[in-house]
């Protein structure tokens, strides 16, 4: 289960004591992928936890803008029609993209799908 199960969060990590930092609370006890932080951050989106499946969150673009990076993210929820199992869940997403030195505004977009 994410760090972030109570809420939604969403981070862009450009040093690797950060990373190491999120990682640790995302999955103790285990080793965060390599990221060469002087050519590339890490883009993270967290849904929180959801009471049932069929919830999803992704990254779906990165527009540099020449003054600014613009994330994209994308959150989806089951609509009431959906059958889902009766599971909580904890969505997330990691984008690991080349770094801009560019502020970063992340623009979520939530989803209600009927099935």
């Amino acid at each position: 289960q994410s760090a972030w199960a109570n809420g939604e969060a969403y981070f862009v990590i450009n040093r690797q004591t950060a990373w190491r930092r999120l990682w640790e609370q995302h999955a103790p006890g285990t080793t965060p992928p390599v990221v060469d932080f002087s050519t590339h951050d890490v883009y993270a989106a967290f849904f929180g936890t959801k009471p049932t499946s069929g919830y999803e969150i992704e990254t779906v673009g990165l527009t540099d803008t020449g003054s600014t990076v613009h994330g994209d993210v994308h959150g989806k929820e089951p609509g009431p029609t959906c059958i889902v199992n009766p599971v909580n869940t904890s969505p997330f997403h990691f984008v690991k993209a080349p770094k801009t030195g560019l502020l970063a505004l992340i623009f979520v977009v939530i989803e209600i799908v009927n099935c």
